[in-house]
């Protein structure tokens, strides 16, 4: 289900909902991070950007790319920043679920005028300062909860455009959107979404550190200047992968044609017949398997299946890019499917 915007019921904030078939549905606040689009089967990708560099972007088709091409308007924004070859297109609340990590219990502050000053409070001591929490009972899993939320807020309050960022998120609501003014700030993050070429449609975005790009307020220039939201473990759990983004899909399928097989079969075969024994492995699923692998920036393991072993795949791979030949399938490959979409 996509979350579009905002609208009232008595008086009450609720988002508005909308399935697949364009039905729209009210949903409570506290119940709003149920709801959730479909989670990609393709590893997360690492990134380190500036929001200064992150610009709005279209919310239709960021839906269309999971299936909601109904009743989608642009109230719930879509951001989006480039990074290498990638585009990446990030909505608002993907956005406040990566830098508020809140829990249900405290959507209530967040979505509130005074939200955070109600909240907590900064403790000033000589030299130190120390944020508490002033609502700890209400947030679930009570102190382990707690302290892991309010790491967030010792850069959430003392810096200036943090703290707006904060309380722009009740004020968009009040108007109906799903938005928030973007901080002056540097992340490292990863992402993991849907893909298509070049472009990732992030579902969920981890922010790992986060490096303010301005000073705090006068009373709190002791404080550090960088915050990790994520400890190491969870860092090392992301694996790189290798990808080429260069790669096209046809009619969003990775696999060649027979027209396309013609085609790119002779490229493979210009540097002649490896000796040994006879392979057993069928060629052109070989080759579907390294597209569809770096094309949606999969593991080899998830492309292998009962095709072959992921050592056999990644290693013909790496032989085709060392030698070249696989320069010359991605070139003449999206050019078919180039006029193909033509």
């Amino acid at each position: 289900m996509w979350l579009d915007r905002f609208g009232r019921v008595d008086g009450d904030l609720v988002v508005v909902g909308i399935s697949e078939s364009g039905e729209e549905r009210h949903i409570p606040l506290k119940q709003m991070h149920q709801y959730r689009l479909p989670q990609p089967r393709v590893p997360r990708k690492m990134f380190v950007t500036s929001f200064s560099s992150w610009t709005q972007t279209s919310a239709t088709e960021y839906a269309s790319a999971f299936g909601i091409t109904k009743g989608v308007t642009n109230q719930h924004v879509v951001y989006k920043f480039r990074k290498g070859n990638f585009t990446v297109m990030v909505p608002a609340l993907e956005l406040q679920r990566g830098l508020m990590s809140c829990p249900s219990e405290v959507v209530g502050m967040l979505y509130h005028p005074q939200g955070i000053d109600l909240m907590c409070s900064p403790v000033l001591g000589e030299g130190t300062i120390e944020m508490r929490m002033l609502q700890k009972r209400t947030i679930k899993n009570s102190l382990r909860t707690a302290d892991k939320f309010i790491r967030r807020l010792d850069w959430f309050y003392p810096f200036p455009s943090a703290y707006l960022t904060w309380k722009s998120v009740y004020r968009y609501a009040a108007n109906g959107k799903i938005a928030m003014t973007l901080p002056n700030a540097e992340i490292q993050c990863s992402v993991q979404g849907e893909r298509d070429g070049d472009v990732i449609y992030a579902r969920d975005i981890c922010i790992f550190r986060i490096t303010p790009l301005e000073e705090p307020l006068e009373w709190a220039k002791s404080i550090r200047r960088e915050f990790k939201f994520h400890g190491a473990k969870a860092k090392q759990t992301i694996q790189p992968t290798t990808a080429d983004s260069r790669v096209l899909a046809r009619n969003g399928k990775w696999q060649l044609t027979d027209r396309e097989w013609a085609v790119v079969e002779p490229l493979i075969h210009t540097i002649g017949v490896r000796r040994g024994r006879p392979s057993t492995h069928d060629l052109r699923q070989i080759i579907d398997c390294i597209i569809e692998k770096l094309g949606a920036c999969k593991s080899w393991h998830e492309v292998g299946g009962a095709v072959a072993t992921k050592s056999v795949i990644a290693n013909y791979h790496r032989r085709m890019r060392d030698d070249g030949r696989w320069e010359r399938v991605v070139t003449v490959l999206n050019e078919i499917r180039r006029a193909h979409r033509s």
